[in-house]
């Protein structure tokens, strides 16, 4: 199955694409946020492109497992998406991801600011390794 992860943010949306049979993640590029009808149709372009079979949002909590700030957001966004799209929606603990996100590029990039451009999406795919292993 093929499944589009994404890293909600107000600014940005981490995406992350992954193949629950192949058990591999890749960060996608970020999209740079504008308006809900803009978004949602660049991500139905992404789920058309890629055969998306599944929606895979990170869950923003604190971490005393509260809720985040934006999870209202969030949960508003995930459920207009799935309705428009027609697919099943799920959800994954996003916490320390970002962290985990910073550490995997510091290798890679050391420019800080070419970092922050992909830190969300990185976050993601973070995400989704961690639902891949957990089936």
């Amino acid at each position: 199955m093929i499944v589009l992860a994404v890293d909600f943010g107000t600014r940005r949306l981490g995406l992350a694409l992954g193949n629950t049979r192949l058990r591999t993640a890749v960060p996608l590029p970020p999209l740079r946020r504008k308006e809900l009808a803009r978004d949602v149709e660049y991500l139905e372009r992404l789920v058309n492109e890629y055969g998306v079979e599944f929606l895979l949002f990170g869950r923003p909590m604190n971490m005393d497992g509260t809720p985040g700030r934006i999870l209202a957001a969030a949960e508003n966004f995930a459920n207009h998406l799935r309705r428009r799209l027609q697919l099943p929606l799920g959800w994954q603990d996003e916490r320390l991801t970002s962290i985990a996100a910073d550490e995997l590029l510091s290798e890679q990039v050391p420019d800080p600011f070419k970092r922050k451009s992909m830190l969300d999406s990185v976050a993601a795919m973070v995400f989704l390794n961690d639902f891949l292993e957990s089936r």
